[in-house]
């Protein structure tokens, strides 16, 4: 049995949500782990400042990068970017369905 054209696109919408929110969420992880370990190692009372401010600057690098995936999520998801209108629909900013085919 054929399922309507609508149903169809409502899958991949749905398909398309699912696998930004499995890249977002593959990114997030990594990062998390990473941020977590830097700021140990930060706290350790027996780092030596000069490495203690290597790793400080790494640790906002890995900041730098959370805001920026936040960023990405939040124009993926139909979000605005600064100076622009707000989306009144809900529609993505990126097409779902072209992004499912680069990285599905």
């Amino acid at each position: 049995m054929r399922r309507p054209r609508g149903a169809n696109t409502e899958q991949s919408y749905r398909n398309g949500k699912q696998i930004i929110a499995d890249i977002f969420h593959d990114l997030n992880q990594p990062l998390t782990t990473l941020h977590c370990c830097l700021e140990l190692c930060i706290n350790d009372p027996g780092l030596a400042a000069k490495h203690r401010r290597d790793l400080e600057i790494a640790l906002r690098q890995v900041d730098a990068i959370f805001d920026l995936t936040a960023r990405l999520e939040h124009i993926v998801n139909g979000g605005t970017r600064a100076g622009s209108k707000s989306r009144d629909r809900g529609e993505p900013a990126v097409p779902l369905a072209r992004l499912s085919r680069c990285c599905g």
